[in-house]
């Protein structure tokens, strides 16, 4: 993708559309690629904080209910999972076993924290 086009992408969820799955996924590509032109990764490496799709949002929550996740969670982490309002695409972040990763912020009234997925099955609570 030109980083014309990537300037318009992002600028459309900046806007408050969300964000589809593919375009996290090519995100994460594009950092990943030699050939990706440094402008380009300078706007991915930016704060986000994109709203994600309802397919994504439903995803998502499948994930964290899951046992092996739930019990993976502190009771601060459960209570913002009980009080669920919406999930924010927050950063891309590299990993040294897995390249660029997304980290999603779960929001809910009882507060919010971040997490993201290292390996399959396998949570990284951040914040």
């Amino acid at each position: 993708m030109s980083i014309k086009t990537w300037q318009k992408r992002l600028a459309s969820y900046d806007a408050g559309q969300p964000i589809p799955k593919s375009i996290i996924i090519a995100a994460c590509s594009a950092l990943r690629s030699l050939d990706t032109p440094e402008a380009v990764k300078e706007a991915l490496y930016q704060p986000m904080g994109y709203g994600i799709t309802p397919q994504q949002t439903e995803q998502g929550l499948a994930w964290l209910r899951r046992k092996s996740v739930l019990k993976q969670l502190r009771p601060a982490h459960l209570a913002v999972l009980d009080t669920f309002e919406r999930f924010e695409l927050v950063e891309l972040r590299e990993t040294t076993r897995h390249g660029w990763v997304p980290v999603y912020r779960v929001i809910g009234a009882a507060g919010s924290f971040d997490y993201c997925m290292p390996t399959f099955g396998v949570i990284e609570v951040l914040k």
